[in-house]
């Protein structure tokens, strides 16, 4: 069974501002599943940093991606 996902962020701003940084991130309930989320990137030619494992400024493990607009999002598991 393949889910299908979509994520819409928007910014609504009332004039155009200088350096906005947009991010998005969720988080995923398991370690395992960031395999899965690059795997599925793969698949659908997307370029994604890979799974990062990091432990500053506390452990946890993410993939950055960025959409159509380069908008960059992080799908993200704190390890506990």
């Amino acid at each position: 069974m393949r889910t299908r996902i979509r994520i819409s962020l928007r910014v609504l701003l009332p004039r155009p501002a200088v350096g906005l940084v947009a991010v998005g991130a969720v988080a995923v309930a398991d370690r395992a599943s960031l395999d899965t989320w690059a795997s599925w990137l793969d698949e659908l030619d997307i370029e994604h940093s890979g799974v990062v494992e990091a432990d500053n400024p506390m452990p946890y493990s993410v993939v950055v991606f960025r959409d159509p607009d380069n908008i960059q999002l992080e799908l993200f598991h704190m390890a506990t």
